[in-house]
């Protein structure tokens, strides 16, 4: 019965087995007449001597398991071979100077590489194989490297080893959907040498970084380079926004629409994304309104040193901002960080208003009206509704058609209607309504539209140039994308234009990325793998064993 549970090798015999507390001890012995020399193949049937190795196995249904293998040494019958004795392998069973068994030792693996060090380590001592992290990590380290070949078509973005600082590149094969390679950095030069030793790529698909589209077009000169749609659609984003920004002044009296759902009549259930302020404190608000005097401040001074004639360094370094922000100062019209955000305080917020409408329609069962939220998507738990009907039912009765909405409810929901009506839309939320397609807006977003035409002759003519764009991306019609250009030319939109001669350095791989069906859509989905391969190992992810883990897929 225990012979068959052993590897099933010829030249291994069993002995002899005996079970002592929660262990098992097996005697195996190597029966080969001949061993072949590790060094020079020579097969040798003339015995040294011998001697005993213990390898741990994989546990029998709770027991740890010891192997207690006797191997022979033997002389090496070539005159001409640099070992004059050697010891027989058993390369099936146990590797040489390994302490676990072939089979231990593969799952030992598989549990390293799909969990890393600390959490391989915590599951692993519960399946009754003991190891310890740092024993994981080097048998991740140790691993060779899942042989790959040249791809034809390849993917490339770039990931942050530390965000904002360190970062590397991620290279993937499109057409079998696997990462190929990791590159510690993100330059030119290094990709560059990448692409020298892997020849035959036909297709690169990349973002817009100038360092990749350099890196490509030295490493690989004759491959075809495709500029990846979102990324397209992401800087056009981003030219609007400051085209909004140039004309922030003007937006201040729209307002945007709040999403719902109707339900019990005209009342309306807000979405989790749509939670109403909660009232602040006087303390808040003052320091809200110090804030605010100090981010106004340092806007007047950064447009007076540029009136002075100072450059755009200078008012970094003296201001202590990025460029960036001077930049954004500079193109605004008006303070683009005035604005706040409303937090709320409770994630039951939102959900106000339908539960003083059930409560006055008389449903005061707690776990009925948890049901209910929950059906329009409230996220939390049934404790906190609970409260919540304990305090209403505390209140004593009042009369009247809104007998139940307390006077903190009427405070938040005056509070909410102000701060929507006063607060300007930032550039990033408008630039939505311009790029979303026409046939997907609901009234109010076409109402929202409409007046940010109206009040902005900018936006009146650059929003169909953004939607005969988006066609292009959607269609895949990049053959259109020269008469697009000419006509943003003409436009005197500054940033749109500065958007075409971008486009214009890049135009063959823009246009080629309007025209094609390649994108980075799957090296993103590889990106958020290896994130998550990064965040599970904590701090001991360098590069190298980050490598390991993501090429090595199991």
């Amino acid at each position: 019965m225990v012979a068959r549970l052993l590897p099933q090798l010829p030249g291994l015999q069993l002995e002899h087995f005996e079970i002592a507390g929660e262990t098992i001890s097996i005697l195996l012995r190597a029966t080969a007449i001949t061993a072949s020399c590790p060094a020079c193949g020579t097969p040798s049937s003339h015995i040294h001597s011998s001697y005993s190795r213990a390898p741990a196995d994989l546990p029998w249904a709770g027991y740890n398991v010891h192997l207690h293998l006797t191997v022979r040494k033997f002389f090496c019958k070539c005159n001409a071979c640099a070992r004059r004795i050697f010891t027989e392998r058993l390369p099936e069973l146990v590797a040489p100077y390994a302490r676990r068994s072939a089979r231990l030792a593969q799952i030992v693996s598989l549990v390293a590489f799909a969990l890393g060090g600390q959490a391989g380590a915590r599951l692993i001592d519960h399946l009754g194989m003991p190891v310890s992290a740092s024993t994981l990590l080097r048998c991740i380290r140790r691993a060779a490297d899942q042989p790959t070949n040249t791809p034809r078509v390849l993917g490339l973005d770039d990931f942050a080893l530390r965000k904002g600082r360190i970062y590397g590149t991620i290279l993937v094969d499109l057409e079998n959907h696997r990462p190929i390679d990791l590159l510690p950095d993100r330059t030119a030069e290094t990709l560059a040498a990448w692409l020298h030793t892997h020849p035959g790529i036909e297709i690169i698909s990349r973002d817009r970084s100038t360092e990749y589209t350099r890196g490509a077009t030295l490493g690989d000169p004759q491959a075809r380079q495709i500029a990846d749609r979102f990324h397209i659609v992401a800087n056009l984003r981003e030219a609007l926004e400051r085209q909004l920004d140039r004309n922030r002044s003007k937006f201040g009296g729209i307002v945007l629409p709040r999403a719902g759902v109707a339900d019990e009549g005209n009342q309306t259930v807000p979405t989790a994304a749509q939670r109403q302020p909660a009232p602040r404190s006087a303390a808040e608000e003052t320091a809200w309104q110090t804030r605010r005097a100090r981010k106004q401040a340092r806007f007047a001074r950064v447009r007076a040193k540029q009136q002075a004639g100072e450059s755009i360094n200078s008012i970094a370094a003296q201001m202590g901002i990025s460029r960036s922000t001077v930049y954004r100062y500079l193109r605004s019209d008006s303070d683009p960080t005035a604005t706040r955000m409303s937090v709320p305080r409770s994630i039951l917020d939102p959900y106000l208003p339908y539960l003083y409408v059930r409560w006055q329609a008389g449903c005061e069962n707690g776990v009925q009206l948890w049901r209910e939220i929950k059906e329009h998507g409230y996220p939390g738990t049934r404790a906190m509704v609970a409260r919540w009907v304990a305090q209403q039912r505390q209140t004593p009765a009042k009369t009247g058609p809104r007998k139940y909405q307390t006077p903190q409810y009427r405070e938040l929901r005056d509070t909410a209607r102000q701060e929507r009506e006063q607060r300007t839309p930032s550039s990033k939320r408008l630039s939505y309504f311009l790029l979303r397609q026409p046939t997907k807006l609901n009234m109010a977003e076409k109402a929202v539209l409409q007046q940010l035409r109206e009040v902005c002759p900018d936006i009146a003519t650059g929003y169909p140039l953004v939607q005969e764009f988006l066609q292009m991306v959607h269609k895949e019609i990049g053959e259109q994308l020269d008469s697009w250009m000419s006509k943003v030319t003409v436009s005197n939109l500054e940033d749109l234009q500065r958007f075409a001669v971008g486009l214009e350095r890049d135009k063959a791989a823009v246009r080629a990325g309007l025209s094609e069906d390649w994108s980075n859509g799957q090296v993103e989905g590889q990106v958020n793998r290896l994130k998550l391969k990064k965040r599970e190992m904590y701090g001991r992810a360098k590069f190298d064993l980050l490598r390991k883990r993501v090429l090595n897929v199991i």
